[in-house]
């Protein structure tokens, strides 16, 4: 059984490592919308989404034939 004194560094440790990756991950979010990456990405998903919409729509013109 482990001591409570190592419980509680392992403990201690958990919440470091997690408040790290917490504020690592925070800087690269905000990075991120601080760039024009961001605006190129949206306009890209929007182009991925216009054209499924095409394309459902021409399937739906093959099927009504």
């Amino acid at each position: 059984m482990k001591s409570w004194k190592l419980q509680q560094l392992e403990q201690d440790l958990v919440k470091i490592v997690n408040n790290t990756l917490r504020g690592e991950i925070q800087e690269i979010q905000d990075e991120f919308n601080n760039t024009s990456n961001s605006a190129v990405i949206l306009t890209g998903k929007q182009a991925v989404e216009a054209s499924t919409e095409v394309l459902k729509t021409v399937k739906n013109l093959k099927d009504n034939k």
